[in-house]
C-alpha cells in the first residue's frame, strides 16, 4: 500500500456500515411523517418515537465505544482521523432522531389534553416548567403550585 493512502477499516468506513446507518436514519423519518399527517401527536405516538429515537441513541453510543476499544486494542487496527471523522459524522446522525422526537414532545406539551396543562410556548413557560420540580423540593410555593409537580400537569406561566 502506498504510503499516503488511507488503511481500510470496513468494520468503520465499509460501504454496508455506512448504507445500514442511513437507511436506518431515514427509515425513521417515516413514522414522524405518518404522525404529522393529521396534524395531531397523540400520546402514543409520541411514546413510539421516543422508544425508536432511544434505540438510535443506544446505536450512536454503541457505535462510539466500539470504536474507543478499537483504538485502545493492542495490535489492533488503527484508528486514522478519516475513521474518527466517519464514526462521529454517523454518530451524529444517530443522534438527530432524539432532536426530533425532543421537538415533537416540546409541540406536544404546549396544547392542553386532558387534565394536563399546557406549557405556553414561550421561553419563561418552558424556563417555568423546568424550574417547577427544583422549586418543589427546595420548599418555594408559586401561586398556582397546590399540588407537587408531575410530568403530566406542568402549570407554564399562567397566573389564576
Amino acid at each position: 500500500m502506498a504510503p499516503h493512502c488511507i488503511p481500510s477499516n470496513p468494520d468503520i468506513s465499509g460501504i454496508g456500515v455506512r448504507a445500514a446507518i442511513y437507511a436506518q436514519n431515514l427509515l425513521c423519518f417515516a413514522p414522524v411523517v405518518a404522525y404529522l399527517w393529521d396534524g395531531k401527536i397523540s400520546a402514543d405516538e409520541l411514546k413510539g418515537i421516543q422508544d425508536q429515537s432511544i434505540g438510535m441513541l443506544s446505536v450512536a453510543f454503541a457505535i462510539l465505544i466500539s470504536t474507543i476499544v478499537e483504538a485502545r486494542a493492542k495490535g489492533g487496527l488503527r484508528i486514522t482521523s478519516f475513521h474518527a471523522a466517519v464514526i462521529l459524522d454517523l454518530s451524529w446522525m444517530n443522534n438527530t432522531s432524539m432532536l426530533i422526537w425532543f421537538l415533537l414532545y416540546a409541540h406536544h406539551r404546549t396544547k392542553a389534553e386532558g387534565d394536563r396543562l399546557a406549557i405556553p410556548a414561550t421561553w419563561k413557560g418552558w424556563k417555568k416548567a423546568f424550574m417547577s420540580p427544583l422549586r418543589y423540593l427546595a420548599g418555594v410555593k408559586d401561586k398556582t403550585d397546590s399540588d407537587p409537580p408531575d410530568a403530566n400537569n406542568v402549570v407554564g406561566d399562567t397566573e389564576h
